[in-house]
C-alpha cells in the first residue's frame, strides 16, 4: 500500500467516525476520549511515511471537520520496550512489521510541539 493510500484510508475512517460518533457525543455534552487521532496521522503518515506535512494537516482539518481537542496525552516508550510488551504467539499486523527506524520517526514526531 502506498503512503498516500494509507493516509487517505485513515482520513476517510476518521471522517466517518467524527460524523457518526464523536460530533453527536460532543453535542450531547459527553466527554470523548480517542486514542490515535490527528497527531497520530501527523506522526505515522506525515513524519514516518515522509508525506507533506501541510497536506496531512489540511486533510486532518477537512476530515476531522475542524474538530480540535482540548487536551493531549502522549505515552512515550521506546521501540524495544514496546516490542517486548507484544504478546506471543500472534501475527503482527502490517504496521507492527515496520522497522525500528520507522517507529523512531513516529516517536520523534510525537515529541515535537503540537501544531493542531
Amino acid at each position: 500500500m502506498t503512503p498516500e493510500t494509507e493516509l487517505l484510508l485513515f482520513e476517510a475512517s476518521r471522517s466517518q467516525l467524527v460524523r457518526e460518533i464523536i460530533k453527536p457525543a460532543l453535542e450531547q455534552g459527553m466527554c470523548v476520549i480517542a486514542d490515535r487521532f490527528f497527531d497520530s496521522t501527523t506522526a505515522y503518515q506525515g513524519a514516518a511515511r515522509a508525506l507533506n506535512r501541510e497536506t496531512v494537516e489540511r486533510l486532518n482539518a477537512f476530515c476531522g471537520r475542524r474538530l480540535h481537542s482540548g487536551r493531549y496525552f502522549v505515552l512515550d516508550i521506546d521501540a524495544t520496550s514496546a516490542k517486548s510488551r507484544m504478546q506471543e504467539p500472534r501475527r503482527q499486523d502490517r504496521m507492527e512489521q515496520e522497522p525500528d527506524e520507522f517507529y523512531e520517526r513516529v516517536r520523534q514526531a510525537y515529541r515535537e510541539p503540537c501544531h493542531s
